[in-house]
C-alpha cells in the first residue's frame, strides 16, 4: 500500500496555482488597458504584492488539502497481450523510417490505430474491470531531488546563450511597455507606434510582454534584462518543478528516475520543440505555455478524469485557459486539441465532470479566438505565411534524429499501458487527436478556419513530449524480471545521451562565463558603442544581428530593418520597402550600386548607417555614397549624420 508524502511539495504546487492565478488575472486586465489605451507602469508592484498574496494562499491550501496526483494503480483485468502494441510499434517504426518516401500520414494512422485499440475497453456498456495494485509515492528524498533538479536547470538558463530572432518582436514589446506603459496596438519595432502592425497576427491579445515590461519598470531594470535574467531562471525552474508535478500524477512507480529522464531528454532536443521551446527562450509566451502550462493543463484534467478533481480543479482549468490567452495568440489554435482530448475522453469515461473540466479550459481560447477572428488579421500572422506541410511538422515536433524520433513514438503508443486507470483514456485520446492533425488536409482545414497558415503545425505539440518519454523508465510489464527492466531504463536513457544534440551544442548556442543578456555578445557590444555617440533623429541601418539587438534594446530610435522577416508585412509603400531591402543586400555583400545605397539613405532619413567591418566591399560602397571616410565603431565601420543635417 501507499504512504502519504510530505506536505511541503503540496504548498509549492499550491503557491505555483497561486501565481497562475494571478497571471490569469492580469490578463484580464491587460485586455482592458489596451482596449483604453491605459498606461500600466503604475501596476508593478500592485501585482507583485497581489500575486505574492495568491501564492502564499495557494500553499496554505495546498498544505491543508495536499492533492493525491498519484492514483492507487488500477490495472485492467483482461487488457490486450503485450506483443500487440510491441508488433505495432515496430510497424510503425519502419512507416517513420521511409516518411520521406511515404509522407507522415501511414505513421500518424498506424499510432492512431495502436492506441485506438488500446482505448477499445472503455467504448463498451461499462469501463473495463481494473485490479488495485500498489504504487511508490515518492517520498522527501525524490522531492529534494525534483527540487535540485528544477534548480539546476533556473541556473542553466542564466548561462545558456542561444540568441532568438523572434526575441526582436517579443522583447521589443516589453521594451516598449517599460518605455511608455501602453500595450501599443501600433507596430513598435519600425517606428516608434505610429506605422500598422507589421506582426499581421491580429489583435495583441498575449499578456507576458506586458507583464515583463511592467515589472521591469517597477524593479527598475531594463526590460531585456527582466527577461532575460529575472524571468528566464523562474521559469526554467518552473519546468522542471511542473514537470516533476506531472509525473507524480501519471508516473505508477520509480517518479524520480522519469524526471532524470525526462529533463535528460528535454535538454537532449536541440533539434526538436522540445528543446526549441524551453530554456533557450522560456521567456516567450509560446515557450512558456508548452514547457509550463500545457503540463499543467494535463494534470489539472488527469486529476478530474479521476474523479479525484476538487471544485478548484475546474477553477485552475478556466484560469489556465486565460493564462493560455496570455501566453500566445496560437492559444485559439492548440487548446482545442487538448480541450478535445479532454472532450473525447469524457465521452469514452462517461465522465460529465470531465468535459465540464475541458469546456472550463477551452473557454478563454475560443472566446480569443472570435475576437481573432472578427479582427483585422489572422491566428498566424507574420512575413512568409507558407503553411508548413504535415511531414515538415513531425520533424520539428519530433526531430530529424531517428532513434529520438522512434523513443518518442514508443512513448505516445505505450502511454496507455504505463499510466494507470482513467487517465490512460485521457493521455490516450490526446495522442489520437494530435496525430489526426497529421492527416491529409487537416492543415488547410485549420488554416480555413483560423487563418493558421504557417503555425498549423503547432497543432501537433498539445503534448508533454518529453513527460511521456520518461514515463517509459516506469514500465513494468507482468512478469517481467529486473534483467528487463534495466535494459529498458539503460535504452531509454542512452538514445538522448548518444542520438540527441545538448541545447549549449546548438547552431549560435554556447554557455557563456556569466548571465548576460541571451543575444549576440558582439552585436550587443557594438550597439552599446554606437549608443555612446551623438546621432541626430533618424533610422540606423546596421548589420541585421545588430539591428535585432537595437530593436531589443530600446524603442527611442528604430532600426531601418529590425527583422527582414516582417518586411513583406510592412505597412509602407512599396517604394520605401524596396529601399530597406536595397540596404539589407548591402549588409549582407549582395550587388547594390552607391546610387541605390545614397537615394535609399536620404529617403528613409537615415542618421546612422554602419556595415561590419571584415565586409569590405559594403564600406567602399557605402563610403562612397555618403561621400566620407567610415570611422570604425566596434566591430562595424559607421558614418554617423551630422546633429546640424
Amino acid at each position: 500500500m501507499s504512504t502519504p508524502g510530505p506536505r511541503w511539495p503540496s504548498a509549492v504546487d499550491g503557491a505555483c496555482d497561486g501565481l497562475l492565478v494571478a497571471f490569469a488575472g492580469w490578463t484580464i486586465y491587460y485586455q482592458a488597458a489596451m482596449a483604453a489605451q491605459w498606461s500600466m507602469l503604475w501596476s508593478g508592484w500592485p501585482w507583485i504584492i497581489v500575486a505574492a498574496a495568491l501564492a502564499v494562499v495557494g500553499a496554505r491550501l495546498g498544505q491543508r488539502k495536499p492533492s493525491r496526483d498519484v492514483e492507487v494503480s488500477l490495472r485492467r483485468a483482461g487488457s490486450m497481450p503485450l506483443w500487440v502494441p510491441l508488433a505495432g510499434l515496430v510497424a510503425v517504426s519502419v512507416l517513420a523510417l521511409g516518411r520521406e518516401r511515404w509522407d507522415i500520414w501511414p505513421v500518424a494512422v498506424g499510432v492512431i490505430l495502436l492506441v485506438g485499440v488500446q482505448l477499445v475497453p472503455w467504448t463498451r456498456g461499462r469501463p473495463p474491470a481494473e485490479v488495485a495494485t500498489s504504487v511508490d509515492v515518492p517520498g522527501t528524498v525524490s522531492h529534494l531531488l525534483a527540487l535540485s533538479m528544477s534548480l539546476g536547470l533556473a541556473v542553466l538558463a542564466l548561462f545558456l546563450l542561444r540568441p532568438d530572432a523572434d526575441d526582436t518582436f517579443y522583447v521589443n514589446r516589453a521594451t516598449w511597455v517599460a518605455t511608455h506603459g501602453t500595450a501599443s496596438r501600433m507596430d513598435t519595432m519600425f517606428s516608434p507606434g505610429v506605422l500598422e502592425p507589421a506582426y499581421a497576427g491580429g489583435i495583441p491579445m498575449p499578456s507576458i510582454e506586458a507583464l515583463q515590461g511592467v515589472l521591469a519598470h517597477a524593479l527598475g531594470l531594463q526590460a531585456p534584462t527582466l527577461c532575460y535574467l529575472v524571468a528566464g531562471p523562474a521559469l526554467a525552474w518552473l519546468v522542471g518543478w511542473t514537470t516533476w508535478r506531472l509525473l507524480r500524477a501519471w508516473a505508477p512507480r520509480r517518479a524520480g528516475l522519469a524526471l532524470l529522464v525526462a529533463l535528460i531528454f528535454l535538454l537532449a532536443s536541440a533539434d526538436s520543440i522540445v528543446g526549441n521551446y524551453s530554456l533557450g527562450r522560456i521567456w516567450q509566451g509560446k515557450a512558456t505555455a508548452y514547457a509550463i502550462l500545457l503540463p499543467l493543463v494535463w494534470l489539472f484534467m488527469t486529476r478530474v478524469a479521476r474523479g479525484r478533481g476538487r471544485r478548484c480543479d475546474l477553477v485552475l482549468l478556466f484560469v489556465a485557459g486565460v493564462a493560455f490567452v496570455g501566453l500566445t495568440t496560437t492559444s485559439s489554435l492548440l487548446a482545442p486539441v487538448v480541450g478535445g482530448a479532454g472532450l473525447g475522453a469524457a465521452l469514452l469515461l462517461r465522465s460529465p465532470h470531465l468535459a465540464k473540466g475541458a469546456a472550463c479550459f477551452l473557454a478563454g481560447p475560443v472566446v480569443a479566438g472570435l475576437v481573432q477572428m472578427l479582427g483585422p488579421a489572422a491566428i498566424g500572422g507574420g512575413g512568409d505565411n507558407a503553411m508548413i506541410a504535415p511531414l515538415g511538422a513531425f520533424t520539428i515536433a519530433f526531430g530529424p534524429h531517428l532513434a529520438m524520433t522512434l523513443l518518442a513514438l514508443a512513448a505516445l503508443v505505450l502511454a496507455p499501458r504505463i499510466i494507470t486507470g482513467s487517465a490512460a483514456v485521457l493521455i490516450g485520446s490526446g495522442v489520437v487527436v494530435s496525430m489526426v492533425a497529421l492527416l491529409p488536409g487537416v492543415f488547410e482545414l485549420a488554416d480555413t478556419v483560423t487563418g493558421a497558415g504557417a503555425v498549423a503545425w503547432r497543432l501537433v505539440i498539445g503534448l508533454p513530449l518529453w513527460v511521456m518519454v520518461g514515463l517509459l523508465v516506469t514500465w513494468a510489464p507482468t512478469g517481467s524480471s529486473k534483467a528487463l527492466v534495466a535494459a529498458v531504463v539503460a535504452t531509454v536513457l542512452a538514445v538522448p545521451l548518444v542520438q540527441g544534440r545538448w541545447l549549449w551544442d546548438a547552431a549560435g548556442a554556447s554557455l557563456t562565463s556569466g548571465p548576460t543578456w541571451k543575444v549576440d555578445q558582439d552585436a550587443l557590444a557594438d550597439v552599446r558603442a554606437l549608443r555612446r555617440l551623438e546621432v541626430p533623429r533618424g533610422l540606423w541601418q546596421l548589420p541585421p544581428t545588430q539591428m535585432e539587438v537595437l530593436a531589443i534594446s530600446t524603442v527611442d530610435v528604430q532600426a531601418a530593418t529590425p527583422r527582414a522577416y516582417y518586411l513583406p508585412t510592412l505597412q509602407v509603400p512599396d517604394a520605401e520597402v524596396g529601399d530597406r531591402v536595397r540596404l539589407m543586400r548591402l549588409e549582407v555583400g549582395q550587388p547594390v550600386t552607391v546610387t541605390e545605397v545614397r537615394t535609399a539613405l536620404e529617403r528613409l532619413n537615415v542618421a546612422v548607417a554602419c556595415v561590419s567591418s571584415g565586409n569590405a566591399m559594403a564600406r567602399r560602397t557605402l563610403s562612397r555614397a555618403v561621400g566620407y571616410e567610415l570611422e570604425p565603431v566596434g566591430g562595424m565601420h559607421c558614418h554617423v549624420g551630422r546633429a546640424d543635417a
